[in-house]
């Protein structure tokens, strides 16, 4: 027996609620003379079975319920006389006998992120996820964002693919990584991990914004342009007396609304021939219209005082005096003198349409 070594046993799988230990022994030859061999369990427990072992080299032990997850050692013992020897000692686990599952996501690749731009002073890392599809049953999703310092900020996506993970302050040139982790069960698996720098913050679109905050609110010159347009002070003198069309028939009022009217229309006030109230009238019909030009009031004023002085029925305003801006006299009322010479104006005009009329009267009678 000193020089014959004992062969280790072959045993069967044993599973979870087994009673027996079954298997074989490949005895090495040539087996001493009268040697016979005992195989031997140790039980979890430590308790032990034996059996001797078949012709055929086959044993099998009842051993009592077996637990999965434990252990069950095996050995096979050779004896001859008062001599024996063991073979080494085979440890078997005892199969749990759960059920085989597969990992879902085995087969499944995870999207990577689309991650916005990250600029300067940013506290959040916002993005989007195309998830592949079909998506296995029963798997979630959340976005892991690595700081700069290694620390980790999770967040979920939404059911449209969006994800936004607050972050703390982001500085220019920090490394942000970007992951999507796809979660079934027991199982999860990585997206590739996407690196962003954070940018620094855009100047001109904050100089743009600004910009238009300014021209938004029309600034002063805005606002002024508006009231210049619409008449402002002056256009709505210029309405005011204009609008009356008395400004020919008196020429004080004309001579107001060629004032009123300098600087705020754009139309110019025309020419306006004809006799005194026919000028002064076109002149204050056009100085009353607000949208006109900066000329209108100048001419309405030209045109208005040739009106309150009784000018001569084909008098006509120059063009440098519509394209002056003011008249030399704008703004100003009619001194005492012109007044009177404007009233006795449109007396005398009055009397010689009365000795018109008187003459065609005494023309019928005659004929």
């Amino acid at each position: 027996m000193d020089k014959y070594d004992v062969a280790a046993p072959k045993v069967d799988k044993i599973i979870d609620g087994d009673t027996k230990v079954t298997g074989s022994v490949d005895l090495n030859q040539p087996v001493p003379a009268g040697t016979t061999f005992e195989v031997v369990v140790t039980l979890p427990d430590g308790t032990q079975k034996s059996v001797t072992l078949g012709a055929d080299g086959k044993f099998s032990i009842d051993t009592g319920t077996l637990t999965g997850g434990k252990y069950v050692d095996v050995q096979v013992v050779a004896h001859n006389g008062e001599f024996e020897k063991s073979g080494p000692k085979v440890s078997v686990l005892v199969d749990p006998n759960l059920p085989v599952v597969t990992n879902p996501l085995d087969n499944y690749v995870v999207s990577p992120p689309v991650v916005n731009p990250i600029v300067d002073g940013d506290t959040k890392v916002t993005g989007s996820v195309d998830l592949n599809q079909p998506i296995p049953d029963g798997t979630t999703f959340e976005v892991v964002v690595i700081l700069p310092d290694g620390s980790e900020k999770v967040g979920m996506i939404d059911a449209n693919g969006k994800f936004s993970i607050d972050t703390g302050k982001l500085n220019k040139d920090d490394q942000v990584k970007v992951k999507v982790v796809a979660k079934n069960g027991q199982y999860t698996k990585d997206s590739n991990v996407v690196q962003v720098t954070v940018g620094a913050k855009d100047a001109g679109n904050n100089g743009g914004g600004n910009g238009n905050g300014n021209n938004g609110n029309g600034g002063t010159g805005g606002n002024n342009g508006n009231n210049n347009g619409n008449g402002g002070t002056d256009g709505n003198n210029g309405n005011n007396n204009g609008s009356g069309g008395t400004g020919g028939n008196n020429g004080n009022t004309g001579n107001n609304s060629g004032s009123g009217n300098s600087g705020s229309g754009s139309n110019s006030g025309g020419t306006g021939t004809g006799d005194g109230l026919s000028g002064g009238s076109a002149g204050g019909m056009n100085a009353s219209n607000p949208n006109g030009g900066s000329n209108s009031g100048s001419l309405g004023t030209d045109l208005m005082q040739r009106g309150a002085v009784g000018s001569s029925p084909t008098s006509t305003a120059t063009g440098s005096q519509a394209a002056s801006g003011k008249s030399s006299n704008s703004g100003l009322l009619p001194k005492a003198g012109e007044k009177t010479l404007g009233v006795a104006s449109i007396g005398a005009m009055l009397l010689a349409a009365v000795a018109v009329m008187f003459k065609k009267i005494f023309k019928r009678k005659d004929s």
